[in-house]
C-alpha cells in the first residue's frame, strides 16, 4: 500500500507527457512584411544644403579650400563642395541589377572643381622632397670621402682631431637630415596614391594626363535599383545634396514579423514557416526562421511584448517586391 502514492505520480507524469507537446507546438499564423536586407541612398556631391554645421566629405570637397576661407582665412577645417552639378546622362533603370562602382549617372562638373581636384593631385611637394633626398645624399657622400681624407692626413699628422670630429659631426646630421627627407617623401607619396586613387574611383583611369569634363556617380554595392529620384533625369540641375539612387538587395528578401510573448519563447532559428502574400495567395513559399529577437519591442508596461522575427526569403527573378504583405506561418520546434 505504500508504493501506490509513488504509482499514482508516475502515471500522472506519464499522461501529462502524452498530453503536452514532447518537441514542438502548435502552428503560429503572424502577418509580415518583406524588406531589402541592404540598401543606401546615392546622393549628389552638393554641398549639404542650408545647415551651417553639416560637413560632408564628398568628391568634389577640397579638405583645405573653401569660398569662406578665401574671404575670411578661416580654419583648415574649412571644406569645398560643389554648388550645384547638372546630369549629362542618367545609365539605370528601375530594378535593374548593378554592380560596386558601376556608373549610374554622369554630371557637368564645374571648372573651379576641376581646378582644385588639379592642385590637389599637384607633385610639387612630391618632386621638393625628392630634390631635397639627392641633395643630402650627395651631400653625405662628399662628407665621407671628405671624413676618409681626414683620418688618413690624421694618420700622417697633417690633420687635427678636432677637424676628424667637426666632419664627423656634419655626417651625423646628414644622416639625420636624410632619415627626415625619406620619412617625409614617403608620406608624401602615401597621400598623393591616396589623392590619385579617390579622384580616379570618380573621374576615371588616366587622369595624371588630363580631367574630364564629367563626374560620375557610382554604385555603393551590388544589387539592384530599388528607388529613383523622379528628377533624376538629363538636364537636371541639382544646388543641394539630393538623394537621386537607391541601391539595395532584393535576392534574398528579409521578411520580418512581430511575435507575441507567449509564442516568442518558443520559437528557434531553423523553425520550418510557409509564406503566403495576399498578392499570390494561390502560391506558398517554405522558408526558415533566420532570427529571433531577444529584446522586445517598445511597449506600455501594462501590454504584452512583441518580438521581431525575421525569415530570409529567395527572390530568384526577382518577382517579389519590398513591402509586400504576408502570412506567415511558422511551426515551433521548442
Amino acid at each position: 500500500m505504500q508504493h501506490v502514492p509513488t504509482i499514482a505520480v508516475l502515471a500522472a507524469l506519464a499522461v501529462f507527457s502524452l498530453s503536452g507537446p514532447a518537441r514542438g507546438g502548435e502552428p503560429l499564423t503572424v502577418v509580415g512584411k518583406t524588406y531589402c536586407p541592404i540598401k543606401y541612398f546615392v546622393t549628389t556631391p552638393n554641398k549639404g544644403g542650408d545647415a551651417p554645421k553639416e560637413k560632408r566629405r564628398d568628391i568634389l570637397q577640397h579638405p583645405l579650400y573653401s569660398k569662406k576661407k578665401a574671404k575670411k582665412q578661416a580654419g583648415p577645417d574649412e571644406e569645398f563642395a560643389a554648388d550645384k552639378i547638372k546630369l549629362t546622362s542618367v545609365l539605370v533603370q528601375m530594378g535593374q541589377p548593378v554592380a560596386e562602382d558601376q556608373v549610374l549617372a554622369r554630371y557637368e562638373v564645374p571648372l573651379e572643381n576641376i581646378i582644385q581636384e588639379k592642385e590637389r593631385l599637384s607633385k610639387a611637394d612630391l618632386s621638393y622632397y625628392e630634390y631635397y633626398l639627392s641633395y643630402v645624399e650627395n651631400e653625405l657622400r662628399q662628407a665621407r670621402t671628405t671624413q676618409k681624407e681626414l683620418e688618413e692626413k690624421l694618420r700622417l699628422k697633417s690633420a687635427s682631431g678636432a677637424e676628424v670630429r667637426r666632419n664627423r659631426d656634419g655626417i651625423s646630421v646628414l644622416l639625420k637630415q636624410r632619415d627626415y627627407a625619406l620619412q617625409r617623401l614617403h608620406e608624401e607619396m602615401e597621400s598623393y596614391d591616396d589623392r590619385l586613387e579617390t579622384a580616379e574611383s570618380i573621374y576615371g583611369k588616366g587622369i595624371e594626363k588630363g580631367f574630364p569634363k564629367d563626374g560620375f556617380i557610382r554604385s555603393p554595392l551590388d544589387g539592384n535599383i530599388v528607388w529613383m529620384n523622379f528628377d533624376t533625369r538629363k538636364g537636371m540641375v541639382f544646388n543641394k545634396r539630393t538623394a537621386l539612387f537607391q541601391v539595395g538587395i532584393i535576392d534574398p528578401l528579409v521578411v520580418r514579423c512581430a511575435v507575441h510573448e507567449i509564442k516568442a519563447v518558443q520559437l528557434r532559428v531553423g523553425d520550418p514557416a510557409e509564406i503566403v502574400f495576399r498578392t499570390m495567395p494561390d502560391k506558398v513559399f517554405k522558408t526558415k526562421v533566420n532570427k529571433v529577437s531577444f529584446v522586445a519591442q517598445p511597449a506600455m508596461l501594462q501590454q504584452p511584448s512583441f518580438y521581431e522575427v525575421e525569415l530570409m526569403l529567395p527572390n530568384p527573378g526577382y518577382k517579389l517586391k519590398e513591402g509586400l504583405r504576408c502570412d506567415i506561418t511558422i511551426t515551433p520546434s521548442g
